[in-house]
Protein backbone atom coordinates (compact mmCIF):
# COMPACT_ATOMS: atom_id res chain seq x y z
CA UNK A 1 0.00 0.00 0.00
CA UNK A 2 0.73 3.90 -0.56
CA UNK A 3 -0.03 4.91 2.71
CA UNK A 4 -0.95 2.88 6.74
CA UNK A 5 -3.41 6.17 7.26
CA UNK A 6 -4.85 8.98 4.98
CA UNK A 7 -6.49 12.03 6.84
CA UNK A 8 -5.80 14.45 3.82
CA UNK A 9 -6.73 13.92 -0.35
CA UNK A 10 -5.53 11.34 -2.24
CA UNK A 11 -5.64 12.02 -6.39
CA UNK A 12 -4.74 10.19 -9.48
CA UNK A 13 -2.84 7.86 -7.84
CA UNK A 14 -1.48 4.51 -8.38
CA UNK A 15 -0.35 1.98 -5.89
CA UNK A 16 1.13 -1.64 -6.90
CA UNK A 17 2.65 -4.66 -5.39
CA UNK A 18 1.78 -6.77 -2.26
CA UNK A 19 0.44 -5.95 1.12
CA UNK A 20 -0.02 -8.21 4.24
CA UNK A 21 -0.76 -7.14 7.91
CA UNK A 22 -2.90 -8.09 10.34
CA UNK A 23 -5.18 -5.56 10.22
CA UNK A 24 -6.17 -2.45 8.16
CA UNK A 25 -4.40 -3.45 5.16
CA UNK A 26 -4.71 -2.11 1.36
CA UNK A 27 -3.73 -2.00 -1.83
CA UNK A 28 -3.37 1.91 -1.55
CA UNK A 29 -4.61 2.87 1.95
CA UNK A 30 -4.39 0.76 5.36
CA UNK A 31 -7.41 3.42 7.05
CA UNK A 32 -9.21 5.95 5.19
CA UNK A 33 -10.34 8.97 7.35
CA UNK A 34 -9.83 11.62 4.49
CA UNK A 35 -10.69 11.62 0.28
CA UNK A 36 -9.16 9.23 -2.46
CA UNK A 37 -9.95 10.47 -5.71
CA UNK A 38 -9.19 9.08 -9.30
CA UNK A 39 -7.01 6.63 -8.03
CA UNK A 40 -6.51 3.05 -8.58
CA UNK A 41 -4.41 0.09 -6.48
CA UNK A 42 -3.54 -3.30 -8.20
CA UNK A 43 -1.84 -6.65 -6.65
CA UNK A 44 -2.56 -9.16 -3.67
CA UNK A 45 -3.61 -7.89 0.01
CA UNK A 46 -3.30 -10.34 2.76
CA UNK A 47 -4.87 -9.86 6.02
CA UNK A 48 -6.58 -11.67 9.02
CA UNK A 49 -9.27 -8.49 9.29
CA UNK A 50 -10.20 -4.79 7.96
CA UNK A 51 -8.36 -5.56 4.73
CA UNK A 52 -9.21 -4.93 0.48
CA UNK A 53 -7.91 -4.40 -2.44
CA UNK A 54 -8.19 -0.15 -2.01
CA UNK A 55 -8.53 0.47 1.20
CA UNK A 56 -8.84 -1.49 4.70
CA UNK A 57 -11.08 0.61 6.45
CA UNK A 58 -13.10 2.99 5.08
CA UNK A 59 -14.17 5.81 6.91
CA UNK A 60 -14.28 8.85 4.45
CA UNK A 61 -14.98 9.11 1.05
CA UNK A 62 -13.75 7.66 -2.35
CA UNK A 63 -14.65 8.36 -6.03
CA UNK A 64 -13.53 7.21 -9.18
CA UNK A 65 -11.39 4.96 -7.77
CA UNK A 66 -10.89 0.95 -7.54
CA UNK A 67 -8.92 -1.68 -6.13
CA UNK A 68 -7.94 -5.38 -8.25
CA UNK A 69 -5.99 -8.25 -6.43
CA UNK A 70 -4.47 -10.53 -7.82
CA UNK A 71 -6.06 -14.14 -7.98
Amino acid sequence: GLLGQNLGAINYTYASGSVSGNSYAGGLVGQNLGAINFSYASGSVTASSNFGALVGQQSGSVTSSAGKTAA
